[in-house]
């Protein structure tokens, strides 16, 4: 929250320091883990020494105190590992990671009223105690760590005066506040100094932390190869700016598409006139380049996967750990691209799926010796393109879920009598676990029992149009599959006829079309269905849902079922034409028919006309069964 006191050049830098700040503190946990698994890496040790130092110096320029104390002390912890003082175990890296949510929080502070009101003295306390060797918990000693030994002076974080001269090359006033916590041997950094805090590397004091001396030749570097020039090859740009480009780019593509149109009609009467190939040699020469404009301002939308997969080395260390369990995390396609609105959605869905696999899926270690597995149990996450969507796949190596075991437990909490659970295929009983209350645990523990989480899951990802679907054997692991549309803003549509009307279908929902016929349609408990191979999809008829008149085909022909998918759920719309897809621009309905509930909101198509956006996530919740 601005603070009108501040200077508006200092507060653009105070927000630039939040925004580094928590993007150095959420890539650092994945380090971390790594570290634990490598507690010699120097090169780990580095990657996250630096940009701690650096938002230390930053946070001390700025006079946040609180930040510079807990960072001094985690940097002088750093410094006992990189000089082999001190080995990293699970019990002094609980402490880092505890240290690491104290910054988070300190920081959404300064977001949120740009006041620390947080306890920080049982942390430091900790900190302190293994830096003091007082208590190091689960510590394997390294050379020259003994409680009796005192800790040195640069083991405690006050680097030498050299290692910041290249930064401050003038010495600025310093708060005894700051000299009591020992905010580094050089003065405060300039005001430049939060753009560095992000990048592991480009620190402050960056020669001399590592130890490792600069060639002669880098001293007198061109200035291209001055450290922080490459700060200026990227900006930082307000979303609703980069809102109003994309809504700007939408009105483009509507008048691309009512261009094209005009262009069939003119060519159909008069396509021997010159000037009329003329024109649509400039329209589609003009939509060429609205491509790939739209494209390029999509992308600038794009935020890397990797923002979302980096907290999950965390969740699956502390799961754990807390479950004294051995498991392994593959991450693969971190760098893989989507929508900002999609990252900022699907972080916590994939939280509770991970959780749920070293919780539920991963056995303890002497089990999976009896199963012949190994000891260490394997979680993958991997992200990858397909078309215009994202697959995200979450698979473990575990018990699996048992479709028996499940119906069971659905009888027992009443969710189901016994004649209709037994009706229950294996596939309906996988997807019990989205239903809302459902659980098989006996107990309440600190991560299961309650019956909330998994139909969170599904609601969070059936708000972003996407798909879910569960595999699971037994003995052998469960996989979830996710699959999302890359963007929000403009997208494909299937562009469906219902009696007279023209209703626009996203794409990213529709799993398939097929010919429809009357005696295609059976009935279960008085609902519409079709046997779509081994599944039973329930079917709904748009004509009457949405009031329409609607005079099917003569004869045995019925019109056309368009099957959609919504979370793990499938259900069947009955069209009476399909008019192919359209790229189409989302316009929300505004106040007077915001509590329309079959619409998601409003296109315009290359002919002008108004066409409504069906809601596939309340057609899903009113109609299809769980």
């Amino acid at each position: 929250m601005p603070d009108e006191r501040i200077p508006e050049d200092m507060q653009e830098i105070i927000e630039d320091f939040i925004v580094e700040s928590q993007e150095s503190l959420g890539t650092l946990e994945a380090v971390f883990v790594d570290l634990e698994k490598d507690p010699g890496n120097l090169e780990l040790i580095n990657a996250v020494f630096r940009p701690v130092h650096s938002m230390k110096g930053a946070a001390d320029f700025l006079g946040f105190k609180q930040i510079v104390t807990v960072a001094h002390k985690g940097e002088s912890l750093l410094n006992l590992l990189r000089n082999g003082k001190l080995t990293l175990t699970p019990g002094i890296l609980d402490v880092i990671l505890e240290a690491v949510d104290l910054m988070k929080l300190l920081v959404q502070s300064i977001e949120s009223d740009g006041e620390q009101q947080i306890e920080i003295r049982s942390t430091v306390d900790r900190l302190s105690d293994i830096l003091s060797g007082d208590s190091l918990p689960e510590t394997a000693a390294g050379p020259g760590n003994s409680p009796d030994v005192p800790v040195p002076a640069e083991a405690e974080g006050v680097d030498p005066g050299p290692a910041d001269e290249p930064v401050a090359k003038k010495e600025s006033p310093r708060s005894p506040e700051a000299d009591e916590v020992g905010g580094g041997g050089a003065g405060p950094p300039p005001p430049t100094a939060p753009l560095a805090a992000a990048v592991p590397g480009a620190s402050l004091g960056a020669a001399g932390e590592t130890g490792e001396t600069p060639e002669p030749s880098t001293a007198l570097a061109e200035p291209a190869e001055i450290p922080g020039t490459a700060r200026e090859q990227t900006i930082r740009v307000d979303v609703d700016r980069l809102d109003s480009v994309m809504n700007l780019v939408g009105e483009l593509v509507l008048a691309r598409n009512r261009l094209f149109r005009i262009n069939h009609g003119i060519e159909a009467r008069y396509g021997s006139d010159e000037l009329v190939q003329e024109l649509l040699d400039t329209t589609l020469h003009l939509s060429a380049f609205t491509t790939d404009l739209q494209q390029a301002v999509l992308k600038t939308r794009m935020q890397p996967m990797r923002k979302v997969f980096s907290k999950l080395p965390r969740v699956v260390r502390d799961t754990a750990r807390k479950k004294k369990k051995e498991v392994a995390l593959e991450i693969v396609g971190e760098e893989t691209e989507v929508d900002k609105s999609i990252i900022e959605e699907i972080g916590s869905p994939l939280v509770h799926l991970i959780r749920n696999a070293v919780d539920h899926g991963i056995e303890i270690p002497d089990f999976r010796v009896i199963f012949g597995k190994p000891e260490t149990g394997r979680i993958r996450v991997a992200a990858a393109y397909e078309g215009d969507h994202i697959d995200i796949q979450i698979e473990d190596d575990g018990k699996g879920m048992d479709p028996e075991q499940l119906r069971q437990a659905a009888v027992r909490r009443g969710l189901f009598d016994t004649a209709d659970a037994e009706r229950l295929s294996d596939k309906e009983c996988l997807n019990l676990i989205f239903h809302p209350g459902f659980s098989t645990a006996e107990k309440l523990t600190s991560t299961s029992g309650r019956g909330v989480g998994m139909d969170v899951v599904k609601a969070n990802i059936a708000k972003l149009n996407g798909i879910v679907n569960v595999e699971s054997r037994c003995e052998q692991g469960t996989q979830v599959s996710i699959r999302l549309p890359l963007t929000v803003a403009i997208i494909q549509a299937l562009m469906v006829g219902v009696g007279e009307e023209t209703y626009a279908l996203p794409l990213s929902a529709v799993i398939e079309t097929l010919r429809l016929t009357r005696r295609d349609i059976q009935s279960i408990d008085e609902r519409e269905v079709i046997a779509l191979r081994d599944e039973i999809v329930p079917l709904v008829q748009l004509a009457h849902e949405l009031d329409i008149p609607d005079a099917h085909e003569e004869g045995n022909e019925f019109g056309y079922a368009v099957i959609i998918g919504l979370a793990e759920q499938k259900l069947g719309l009955v069209v009476s034409k399909l008019y192919g897809q359209e790229e189409i621009v989302i316009k929300p309905l505004g106040e007077y028919l915001k509590g329309t509930s079959d619409f998601a909101g409003a296109t315009l198509t290359g002919d002008g006309k108004v066409i409504m956006i069906l809601d596939v996530g309340a057609l899903m919740r009113q109609k299809s069964v769980a």
